[in-house]
C-alpha cells in the first residue's frame, strides 16, 4: 500500500473515531512517513488498548499494520494481532486470523512471538472442541519455549493459562493446579480483573481439592488470589480449604451443606472425607516432638476424631503417599511415625511452633550447662604431624605413636629418656616396674624393640578433674631405626580412675596388673604383632 493510500485511510479513520482519539491517527501518519517503526508499534499498543478502539482495530490492522509489520518488533505485532482478533464475532474467523498472524511470525529470530500467537491459535482450538488439534499446538510451543534461556513473562503465561484450560477441559485437576499456578506466579495480580480472580480461586479451590494427589496446599494458601473468595458467595471455599490444611472434621462437617451443593464435590464426597481424615493425621503427627511420635491408634482416633476402625487404613495409606514415613505394630496397635511432610501453618500453629521452639531453646540452655559442668576437664588439644593418638571409646585409656629422633645413647638408657621426656616434671615420682627385649614381627630381624612397665602420677593436665586417676600404668614400645636415625616410641597409657577398677586388683611389684593392666598388654603385644613400616621412603631409607 502506498503512502497516497495509507494518508487516504488514516484520514477517513480519524473521521469515524470519537473526538479523544483522533490525535492518534495524526500521530500514526506522522510516524508512518518519518518510518519511525518503535515509536509507532508504542502508539498503536495504546491505542489498541483504550477500550474505544474497538471498531476500528480490525480494519487498521488490515490496512494499515500489514503495511510494515515485518519491520516492527514481532511480539508487539502479536499483541496488536490479539487484541485485533479479540473483536471478531466468531471463533471461526478468529482462529483463521491468528492461525495466518502465527504463520506470519513463524521464523527463526521470532520464535516467541510465534509460541505467543500459537498459544492463542489453541485456546481458540479448545473452545470450539477441538481438544487433540489445541494438545499439539500446546506441544509445539512447550517445546520451543525449552529451547530458550529467557523469554518474556507474557509469552510464559500466555502457554500455562492455555495449558491450564486445557487440563481443566480433561478433569486433570492436579495438572491445572499447578499451571495454574505457573501462570499466576508470571503476571502481575493487579492487572488481573477482579471476575478472573474470583474464578481462578474458585476453580484452583475446587481442583486442590478433589485432586487425588494434592495432599499441600501451601502455595494456594499462601497466595493473594485466594483472598479473591472472601466476602463472596464462595467464602466458604476458602474457609473449607483451611480446614482441610489443619484437618479440623469439625469445621469440615459444618460446612458438608455447602459441599453437596457443589456438583463437584458432592460427587467426590468419600474421597474428600478420606483426605481431611489424612489430613487430620498429618496435622496431629506434626504437633507432636519428633520424640513423640509412636501413637496408640485409641490415641489417633481420640485426637483427629476419625473413627478406631479406620485407623489402620488410614496410617497406611497416609504411609503409602508419602505423606508420613514410620512403622505399624499392627498387633499392639501402635504407629511409630519418624517424619511428616511440612505443612503451611495458620496462626495457632505458629504459635505451637513458637512454643515448641522456647522449649527446644530452654533444652540448648540445659545442654550447655550441663556441658559446660561435666566438660570443664575436657582440654583439646592439637596433635602434632609426628604423633598420632588412639583414643578407647570405653573408657581413658590411650595410645600414642611417636616418630622421634634417635636419642645417641644405648636402647634401655634411651627408652628411660623418652619416659622422663612424657611424665616430664612427674619423672621424680614415676617407677618403672619391669623392662624386656620384645621383637615386631613384620619388622626387619635384628630391628631393636624395648619394653618397658612404669606407673606415674596423674599428669598436670589429669589433676582436679572429676575424673582423676589415682594412678597411670604406662606400657611403652621404644622401636629403634638404626639407618633411619629415628625412635619411634609408642605409649599405652592405662589411667586408672577410682570405681573404674577393683581396688587391690593392681599389685604391678607381685605382678598383679588387673583388668586394665591387662587389657593394655594385649594392645602392647597386638602392635608388636601387627606394627609395619608401608613406606620406608619416609624416612629416606629402605630399610634393608
Amino acid at each position: 500500500m502506498d503512502n497516497e493510500k495509507i494518508g487516504n485511510f488514516l484520514a477517513e479513520q480519524r473521521e469515524e473515531v470519537e473526538d479523544d482519539l483522533q490525535h492518534y491517527f495524526l500521530t500514526f501518519e506522522d510516524y508512518w512517513e518519518r518510518k519511525l517503526w518503535h515509536e509507532l508499534t508504542d502508539t498503536l499498543l495504546e491505542f489498541y488498548a483504550e477500550g474505544k478502539s474497538a471498531e476500528q482495530q480490525i480494519p487498521v490492522y488490515d490496512n494499515f499494520v500489514k503495511a510494515f509489520a515485518d519491520k516492527i518488533n514481532q511480539l508487539k505485532l502479536v499483541r496488536l494481532g490479539l487484541s485485533t482478533a479479540a473483536q471478531y464475532e466468531d471463533d471461526k474467523h478468529r482462529l483463521t486470523f491468528l492461525e495466518t498472524l502465527a504463520k506470519r511470525v513463524d521464523k527463526p529470530a521470532s520464535q516467541d512471538a510465534f509460541v505467543f500467537a500459537l498459544t492463542s491459535v489453541a485456546g481458540v482450538r479448545l473452545r470450539i472442541g477441538d481438544s487433540a488439534a489445541a494438545r499439539k499446538d500446546l506441544d509445539k510451543c512447550e517445546t520451543v519455549l525449552d529451547s530458550f534461556d529467557t523469554v518474556e513473562p507474557s509469552v510464559h503465561a500466555s502457554f500455562y493459562r492455555v495449558s491450564a484450560d486445557y487440563y481443566q477441559s480433561q478433569n486433570n485437576f492436579a495438572s491445572f493446579y499447578r499451571t495454574t499456578l505457573l501462570y499466576l506466579a508470571c503476571v502481575d495480580l493487579d492487572s488481573v480483573s477482579s471476575s478472573d480472580r474470583h474464578r481462578i480461586a474458585y476453580d484452583l479451590s475446587l481442583a486442590a481439592l478433589v485432586s487425588d494427589t494434592i495432599y499441600n496446599f501451601g502455595e494456594l494458601l499462601l497466595h493473594p488470589v485466594l483472598d479473591s473468595l472472601a466476602n463472596t458467595e464462595h467464602k466458604w471455599l476458602r474457609d473449607l480449604l483451611f480446614a482441610f490444611n489443619r484437618g479440623d472434621l469439625g469445621a469440615y462437617n459444618i460446612l458438608q451443606s455447602h459441599l453437596q451443593s457443589n456438583g463437584l464435590l458432592k460427587r467426590h464426597d468419600q474421597f474428600l472425607y478420606q483426605k481431611i481424615s489424612l489430613s487430620a493425621l498429618t496435622q496431629l503427627v506434626f504437633s507432636r516432638a519428633p520424640n513423640d511420635r509412636s501413637m496408640t491408634f485409641a490415641t489417633i482416633s481420640e485426637e483427629t476424631k476419625v473413627q478406631l476402625d479406620e485407623i489402620e487404613h488410614l496410617i497406611m495409606k497416609a504411609l503409602s503417599l508419602g505423606l508420613l514415613r514410620g512403622s505399624i505394630d499392627q498387633v499392639a496397635e501402635v504407629a511409630k511415625i519418624s517424619w511428616v511432610q511440612p505443612k503451611v501453618l495458620d496462626k495457632g500453629g505458629i504459635e505451637a511452633m513458637h512454643a515448641r521452639l522456647r522449649e527446644w531453646d530452654g533444652g540448648v540452655e540445659k545442654l550447655g550447662m550441663w556441658i559446660e559442668g561435666a566438660g570443664k576437664d575436657v582440654e583439646i588439644r592439637q596433635v602434632p604431624d609426628n604423633q598420632e593418638v588412639y583414643l578407647d571409646s570405653l573408657g581413658f585409656s590411650s595410645i600414642v605413636f611417636d616418630i622421634l629422633e634417635r636419642v645417641e645413647k644405648p636402647d634401655l638408657e634411651a627408652l628411660k629418656l623418652h619416659l622422663d621426656d612424657l611424665v616430664d616434671e612427674d619423672a621424680g615420682q614415676t617407677k618403672v616396674w619391669r623392662t624386656g627385649d620384645a621383637h615386631c614381627a613384620k619388622l626387619p630381624l635384628g630391628t631393636p624393640v624395648i619394653t618397658l612397665m612404669a606407673t606415674s602420677p596423674p599428669g598436670e593436665k589429669m589433676r582436679g578433674r572429676a575424673n582423676e586417676p589415682e594412678f597411670v600404668v604406662m606400657l611403652l614400645i621404644l622401636i629403634r631405626l638404626v639407618e633411619q636415625q629415628t625412635d619411634i616410641i609408642v605409649a599405652i597409657n592405662a589411667p586408672h580412675v577410682k570405681g573404674e577398677f577393683e581396688e587391690g586388683s593392681v599389685d604391678l611389684e607381685h605382678g598383679k596388673g588387673g583388668v586394665l593392666v591387662g587389657r593394655a598388654e594385649r594392645w602392647r603385644d597386638e602392635v608388636l604383632r601387627t606394627f609395619e613400616v608401608k613406606d620406608w621412603g619416609l624416612f629416606g631409607g629402605d630399610g634393608d
